[in-house]
Order: structure tokens, then sequence, then C-alpha cells
């Protein structure tokens, strides 16, 4: 029953979302009142209700007790135009950028990371995940893998403090001017849910890119999963 109830709340957002888009509203403009929406859309003031919370906590929304439900601030938009790191993204578009340290391991590569950097699945890598923030709002649960070989020492290093590509450009001389990325979307898993502070079953992205220098060396595999109701992607397509 209950997954039935979040199926009907997704289409109620879906349709909140479409009226937005359509009525153009902007950052601070109020919603029609759950009454309204709830004649408008053919459902119950309760499935409003919880709709509404949702696009709260996904930040969408926010709520001014006895006036309403307001549009909150924009998403945060990435560009993919130029191979960036998160932080230099982030600065670039007059964010303050955070890390949150969940884990830093080595552990040997095993079959699915091997394949991507082309290295034996007995090799040693560093294994880095940090929640990642914009202006202190989670907006991305990263996973980073790194060859241990190309970086001894890495875990000498606060990746609360430092940006990971800094520390790899000015300490170890890697350089890294290429990124292969894959990008879909997919649903937030529980965990994931509970570290982004979203709901489990949230629409985001999953994005995956192995990272490389100059000379071809496959540096940086890495697994993200971005809030998609707070961040997207842009970039500039030009034609022939």
């Amino acid at each position: 029953m209950s997954k039935q109830i979040n199926l009907v709340s997704d289409d109620v957002i879906d349709s909140i979302e479409e009226y937005i888009d359509e009525n153009h509203l902007q950052a601070n403009d109020m919603l029609p009142s759950e009454r309204k929406l709830s004649e408008m859309l053919g459902v119950s003031r309760g499935t409003i209700r919880d709709a509404v919370s949702r696009m709260c906590a996904q930040k969408r929304l926010y709520t001014v007790h006895g006036k309403g439900s307001f549009l909150s601030m924009p998403k945060y938009w990435m560009n993919m135009k130029d191979f960036i790191s998160f932080s230099a993204s982030a600065q670039a578009a007059g964010l303050i950028p955070s890390s949150r340290l969940i884990s830093l391991n080595i552990q040997k590569a095993g079959q699915s990371v091997a394949k991507r950097l082309r290295v034996s699945d007995k090799e040693e890598v560093y294994v880095l995940i940090r929640v990642r923030s914009f202006n202190g709002e989670p907006i991305a649960l990263e996973k980073a893998c790194l060859p241990v070989r190309f970086c001894p020492g890495l875990e000498e290093y606060d990746f609360e403090r430092n940006s990971l590509y800094a520390v790899l450009q000015q300490i170890y001389k890697i350089n890294l001017i290429k990124q292969d990325a894959n990008i879909r979307l997919t649903r937030a898993s529980q965990e994931e849910a509970r570290l982004l502070s979203i709901y489990e079953g949230d629409v985001v992205f999953l994005e995956r890119a192995i990272a490389s220098t100059a000379q071809g060396e496959l540096v940086e595999y890495s697994q993200g999963i971005i809030n998609a109701q707070r961040a997207g992607y842009e970039t500039e397509i030009r034609g022939g």
C-alpha cells in the first residue's frame, strides 16, 4: 500500500513541476493552496500535502506557516563544457563547496573498477567516499577509485578541507585533462537518500566517469549520485 501511495505522490510532484514550468514561476512565487491543487489535480488534500512535504525536503519548495508554499531558489547547474572538478565548478558559479568524508580505504580493485581503469582486479586502489555540498546543502554522494601506485600516501590528506584534484596536481604532479562520463537517471537507495537528506526512491543522477592524463593514464574512476531535484547539468552544443 505504501508503495502505491508513493507512486501517486510521484505523479502529483510531476504535475506540480509541470504547473511551475507552464506558469513560469520564479523563486519565492507562491503555489496555489492545497485545496486548489487538490481540485486541479483530482487527488486528495492529503496526497497534495505529502507531495508538497517531499518537495520541501528536496528543497524545491518551502512553506510559510499561515501563508502557503513557495518556490525555492533554482537548481545548481554543473558545467560539463569543460573538464572541471566539483570544487572548481562550485566556485566558478559563486557557490561555496564543502565535503563530508565518509571513508577513505585501500582495497583490491575488483572486476568492475579493474575493467574501467584497465588494471588487475587484484591491484590496490584508494576508495574515497564523500558527500559533496554547495552552500552547505548536500548535492552529491561521490565515490572515487584511484590506483595506489599513482598517489601513495593519499590517506595523509584531509579531504574535507582539500580538493582531491588539487592534491593530485600539486603533490603528485598528476594533471587530469580528460574525462569520459556517462550519466543516467535512477532512484536513490535507502543509504543514498539518508546521506543526501532526500527520500528513498527519489530521482537522482547516476554519473560514472573516468579521468585521464595527457599521456592516456587512467587515474580515477568515479561514481556519483546527484540529487536531481537540486542540481542539473549544462553544456554547449554547436552545429558543424
